[in-house]
C-alpha cells in the first residue's frame, strides 16, 4: 500500500470532503455499517476483494446491494478501495476517520473491558479519572469478558493497557517460563518463616 493509501491518508481525504458535502457524522456512521456488513457477510467480503473479478463488476455489486443505504460519499470510498484492491481496508480507514472525528470534537474515545458489566458509579469513576490523564470529553464504550476473570483493559487509540487479572497471569507465565540468563545460579530455597503469635495482649479495638 503506498503512503497515498494508507487508511490514515484515505481517512483525512474522506474528512474533508464529508465536511464540504455531507454532516461528516453520518459518513462515520455508514463507514462502521459497511464494516459490520462486510465482516458478516463472507461471500460479500470475498467477492468484493477478488482482483479476479474485474473491477467495474465488483462496482455495480456495490451499486445493486448498497447503493440504497449508504451515500454517494461512502459508496465513493468503497469504488476507490474495490479499484485499488484494498477492499480489506475499509476497517482501518473506518477507525482512522472516526478517530480524526473526535480528534476535531475534543473527544477521547476509549474502549474498556471489563469482567462483569460496570456499574454506573464505577462508570462515572472511571470516566474522571481517564478524562484527568487525557484531557478532552471522554467516551467509553464497554465491552464485557468473564474470560479477563477481573480488572480492566483500557484501549484507547492503538495504546492498550491491560490490568486484567488473565493479564497478570499471563505476564507472570511468561516471566517464570524465561529461561535464567546465563551464568547465572539458582537461589537456595528458603523454607518459608512460621509465622509468630503477637506478644501481649490483643489491642484493643477503638473506642473500648
Amino acid at each position: 500500500m503506498t503512503a497515498a493509501l494508507d487508511p490514515g491518508t484515505l481517512a483525512r481525504a474522506l474528512l474533508s470532503i464529508a465536511r464540504e458535502r455531507l454532516d461528516p457524522q453520518t459518513v462515520a456512521g455508514e463507514l462502521e455499517e459497511v464494516t459490520k456488513a462486510l465482516s458478516s457477510v463472507s461471500l460479500l467480503k470475498r467477492t468484493l476483494s477478488d482482483p479476479g473479478l474485474p473491477a467495474e463488476e465488483r462496482r455495480s455489486i456495490v451499486s445493486d446491494v448498497l447503493g440504497g443505504l449508504f451515500s454517494p460519499v461512502t459508496l465513493g470510498l468503497v469504488d476507490l478501495l474495490i479499484d485499488e484492491n484494498l477492499v480489506d481496508s475499509v476497517g482501518a480507514v473506518a477507525s482512522a476517520y472516526r478517530r480524526l472525528l473526535d480528534e476535531d470534537r475534543g473527544m477521547v474515545r476509549a474502549r474498556v473491558t471489563s469482567a462483569v458489566e460496570l456499574s454506573a458509579g464505577d462508570m462515572e469513576a472511571l470516566r474522571a479519572g481517564l478524562t484527568e490523564k487525557l484531557g478532552g470529553h471522554v467516551v467509553i464504550e464497554q465491552d464485557v469478558d468473564p474470560g479477563i476473570l477481573g480488572g480492566l483493559i483500557v484501549q484507547v487509540g492503538d495504546t492498550v493497557l491491560d490490568g486484567s487479572v488473565a493479564g497478570r497471569l499471563r505476564r507472570l507465565r511468561e516471566e517464570l517460563d524465561a529461561p535464567a540468563p546465563a551464568g547465572a545460579e539458582a537461589s537456595p530455597a528458603v523454607a518459608p518463616e512460621t509465622p509468630q503469635a503477637p506478644a501481649g495482649p490483643s489491642a484493643t479495638p477503638p473506642g473500648e
